[in-house]
Order: C-alpha cells, then sequence, then structure tokens
C-alpha cells in the first residue's frame, strides 16, 4: 500500500526531475520563464525531502517508513548522473579557427566552438566553449561570463593552454585579470585518444 507520504514523494521526484531537463533543454532561450518554476519546486522538493525524514524517524517501527526518503534521495541521484547544463549544445553560437594563433603553422588547425549555456533578463549570457579539430575530438574547456570572463587559449602546435580570466572586481586598467582556471592539453594525445564531449 502507498503512502500519502510516499506520493508525495514520488510527485516532488518526478516535478524535480522534470525540471531539471526543462532547464537543461531550455534554459539558455526561457531563463526568466523557468526560474520561477524552478525555485518553486526545489521549495516544494525541499520541504518534502525534510519531511520524508521526519515521518521516517516518528513511524520507525512501521513497515518500511524509509521509502519516502529513499524515492525523494533516488532523484537526487538521477540529477546527478544526467548531463550537466553546460552540456547542451542546441544553441550554437559560433566556431572560430586557432590557426592565426598558432606558432606551428603546418600543426591541424583548431577551433574554438562557443555555445549558449546560459541566458537571462537582466544578466549576462554564458557560454561553454570546445576545443576541436573538426575530426577527432572535441574537449570541453568551460564556461565563461561574457562581459567580464574569458577563456584564451594559445597553442604553439603541440601543447595546448587555455586560461579562463576574470576582470570582475579588479580595476583592469591597473591590475591583471584574475587566473580562474588553467588547463593544458597535447595534441598528439588528443588525436590518439579521441576524446569527444
Amino acid at each position: 500500500m502507498i503512502t500519502q507520504s510516499s506520493k508525495s514523494s514520488i510527485t516532488a521526484a518526478a516535478l524535480l526531475i522534470l525540471i531539471y531537463i526543462a532547464t537543461w533543454r531550455f534554459w539558455p532561450v526561457y531563463a526568466l520563464i523557468l526560474f520561477i518554476p524552478d525555485l518553486v519546486i526545489i521549495v516544494y522538493y525541499t520541504s518534502i525531502f525534510f519531511t520524508d525524514v521526519i515521518y521516517w524517524i516518528q513511524n520507525r517501527k512501521d513497515d518500511k517508513p524509509f521509502m519516502p526518503f529513499c524515492i525523494s534521495f533516488a532523484a537526487l541521484m538521477v540529477i546527478f548522473y544526467l548531463p550537466p547544463i553546460h552540456s547542451n549544445k542546441s544553441y550554437p553560437k559560433g566556431a572560430y579557427n586557432l590557426f592565426a594563433r598558432m606558432k606551428d603553422k603546418s600543426a591541424c588547425d583548431l577551433y574554438l566552438q562557443y555555445y549558449l549555456a546560459g541566458s537571462g533578463f537582466l544578466a549576462t549570457d554564458v557560454n561553454a566553449v570546445y576545443l576541436t579539430d573538426l575530426k577527432n575530438f572535441r574537449v570541453y574547456l568551460g564556461t565563461y561570463k561574457e562581459g567580464y570572463e574569458k577563456i584564451n587559449v594559445e597553442s604553439d602546435g603541440h601543447i595546448i593552454i587555455a586560461i579562463k580570466t576574470s576582470t570582475e572586481y579588479v580595476n583592469s586598467y591597473w591590475t591583471d585579470p584574475i587566473v580562474l582556471d588553467k588547463k593544458g592539453f597535447v595534441l598528439s594525445e588528443l588525436i590518439k585518444n579521441k576524446p569527444f564531449e
């Protein structure tokens, strides 16, 4: 027999998973519209989650009082294993050749692919950046907010370095940008291992 607590947990878990999928799929375009439903469902899910914990404690002598909690926790695990929002490649912004930046012009062409990963009514766009040669590999470099963050990629034809910087909270006229992240790749290993993200 399904208890009322289990029904509430199933409803909250299903809503949480559905809104995550909708957000993952449509967030860049409908961020303002999805913000309110996201917030309402997260608050609803959180209240049900804590209600499930209390139900488990109060009814520990009953048969399987932990089931509502397990349902709620399973929803978190499903979301944990779903693709992250930045991996949504439905909104390409363009691809740019890095050939001009390379010191060794005989090396293979490299491209940066940009995808819109987030947007808002009063917020700047968030872009996801991938490095690719369009044939063998594509690797995720990160996301950056337009306006004060950027990802610079340099290569000598063999080693590729991606540096994410930010000018937020610094005076860019007097101070160098803050380095937030740095990634390095060996081109021959990328071509050999063929990672595709």
